[in-house]
């Protein structure tokens, strides 16, 4: 069974190094009340929590210093933001970030599309949204620098089979709240 597991914006500041003021601040400016998707990530079944994921594992890896930490916050805060609202492209699309599709493929007959939000010149977050039992969820796939202007072979690989596993017809989806 694959399980996605809920998760708030404060545990992905702590992954990324920032200190516990800058959480509460940033935390606190966030919209309170009803959101209408919840940020997940999906844990694998040798992952005890989320933060053994290959999303946390990437952001630990890839925002290593001050100027890489303030786009992902900043790129985290608009997401968080957009979440609140059923058209949340459209949200991000009105902020200061960059929405495109990162990667397009077609699985069981339908087109879809590993998304990237941009801030600065490398600083990316990858991730994709679907409703799973009525429960819209942004996927939160990984958090990349990029060095090249393509994104990687490696990241869309993963980006794609981590989508396709999730929107597989077999797929029994488990939320996970913490």
């Amino acid at each position: 069974m694959l399980t996605l597991q809920v998760i708030a914006v404060s545990e992905l500041l702590r992954a990324a190094g920032f200190p516990k003021s800058v959480i509460l601040k940033v935390t606190a400016g966030l919209p309170g009340g009803q959101v209408f998707w919840r940020l997940c990530t999906s844990i694998g079944d040798d992952d005890a929590n989320a933060n053994m994921s290959k999303l946390f594992k990437s952001i630990r890896k890839n925002i290593d210093d001050n100027e890489k930490r303030s786009n992902f916050l900043v790129m985290l805060t608009a997401l968080a933001n957009a979440a609140t609202q059923q058209d949340y492209g459209a949200v991000l699309a009105n902020s200061v970030v960059t929405l495109k599709p990162a990667h397009k493929f077609t699985y069981q007959n339908k087109n879809h599309s590993v998304l990237e939000l941009k801030q600065g010149k490398k600083d990316r977050l990858y991730f994709f949204a679907e409703h799973f039992s009525a429960f819209p969820c942004i996927v939160l796939l990984l958090a990349h620098h990029k060095k090249d202007q393509t994104t990687p072979k490696e990241v869309t690989s993963h980006c794609e089979a981590a989508m396709r596993t999730c929107l597989a017809s077999t797929a029994k989806v488990s939320i996970k709240q913490e």
